[in-house]
């Protein structure tokens, strides 16, 4: 990926219906939100690297699950602004190993049963994109304008059904092994961090539907209407640097979760960068635009005839 590149990220997090509180925490920058966006929100990552893009879906009960995915968030954030340029990849498992304890400690203090959180990102720097991944949470990468599974669900084999998990940040365990390995992301391409309420309620096919449209981030929200579990999105669109990119203004810290100068925004408070008309804030009453349209997908024997290619190939897709 070209230093010169230039990212923009569409995100989203809405309450599940089975839930009285959000449990979910979206990392954009050095920006944790950690209350729901009544619609998509696009933003430009123009700050230096290294940068990380993450959603974190909290364990432990609606109090305790909100409390561990957006400290989490917030330490992950101060910790990327800490990494030394050029070794995040390099940092990143301390990072978390240093995050789940610190978890584990305001646990024991807190003497609740269970607080943790997944976490699923994308961590950039000068040397290109990392994946990561602890538990459900996922992150998908496109190929041939088709989304692929990039990471690894940490779930026991016969429980991907009932959505039991077999390692996250916190929650007791002493020790994590996250899954971390390099990704692509160049001009043109994009990808997908989800928490694990979005694909437990839209199958893949009808993911990629709904992001290969016009508007695709905002139909994808739509979608997620009526979900019975949290619902947080983040999308990553690389595309060539343009002549003005002019970085968003950062929201003002909430106060249940600043720390150490980590932002943490409530709705209402993302600011639209003026010359890129595809970004709106929460509140604003602009048609929210995609960073790029797909193209539209071809014929099913034609895409029939794609994925046996791939399969061939050791694709991998999920």
């Amino acid at each position: 990926m070209r230093a010169s590149a230039q990212l923009r990220v569409g995100y989203f997090a809405r309450t599940g219906r089975s839930h009285s509180r959000l449990e979910d925490c979206i990392l954009i920058g050095n920006e944790a939100v950690v209350a729901p966006t009544p619609r998509p929100v696009t933003r430009r990552l123009t700050q230096p690297y290294p940068l990380g893009v993450a959603v974190f879906d909290g364990v432990g009960g609606h109090l305790r699950g909100h409390r561990a995915s957006a400290v989490a968030a917030c330490e992950l954030a101060e910790d990327v602004r800490g990494f030394e340029r050029g070794r995040a990849t390099a940092e990143l498992p301390e990072a978390l190993q240093r995050i789940s304890a610190l978890l584990n400690d305001e646990r024991q203090q807190g003497g609740a049963r269970s607080m943790g959180t997944t976490v699923a990102g994308i961590l950039i720097d000068d040397d290109g994109a990392t994946g990561f991944n602890v538990g459900d949470s996922r992150v998908y990468v496109t190929r041939d304008r088709y989304l692929c599974a990039w990471s690894v669900d940490d779930v026991a084999v016969r429980s991907h059904a009932s959505g039991a998990i077999t390692q996250c940040l916190g929650a007791g365990l002493e020790h994590v092994d996250p899954h971390i390995r390099p990704l692509v992301l160049d001009e043109g391409s994009a990808a997908l961090i989800c928490s694990d309420g979005l694909y437990r309620h839209l199958s893949l096919d009808e993911i990629e539907g709904h992001l290969s449209r016009p508007e695709g981030l905002l139909r994808l929200f739509e979608a997620t209407e009526g979900a019975a579990d949290d619902v947080s999105v983040a999308f990553i669109s690389v595309s060539a640097p343009s002549i003005a990119t002019a970085a968003p203004a950062m929201s003002p810290a909430a106060a249940d979760v600043q720390s150490r100068g980590v932002r943490a925004s409530e709705p209402g408070t993302a600011s639209q960068a003026n010359d890129t008309p595809a970004l709106v804030s929460p509140s604003a009453g602009d048609e929210f635009q995609t960073p790029s349209s797909r193209k539209a997908r071809s014929a099913r024997l034609g895409r029939l005839r794609q994925l046996a290619s791939r399969a061939r190939q050791g694709d991998g897709r999920r």
